[in-house]
């Protein structure tokens, strides 16, 4: 899943969602998968999106911080094989 976040400055960075994010997500909140892909919170898209961000961005600030930042997010490609 690709999600493209806009920040409140008006930039925007893409995140494409891994299965080791879904897996992190799964350890941290002890949720399976399904209830993910059966009614997704925004608080865990945007978790997930941040750990796909921040594998390829140097220097990002805690969760926290950032997600204090975010105007708004985009599902640019949902395939579920990613």
């Amino acid at each position: 899943m690709k999600i493209r976040i806009t920040y409140i400055d008006g930039t925007t960075a893409d995140g494409s969602i891994r299965i080791s994010d879904k897996y992190a997500w799964e350890q941290k909140f002890k949720k399976s998968l399904s209830e993910f892909e059966k009614d997704p919170a925004l608080g865990d898209i945007l978790w997930m999106t941040y750990r796909a961000i921040a594998r390829v961005t140097e220097g990002m600030q805690p969760f926290e911080l950032w997600v204090n930042q975010v105007e708004d997010f985009d599902v640019v490609d949902s395939d579920p094989k990613s």
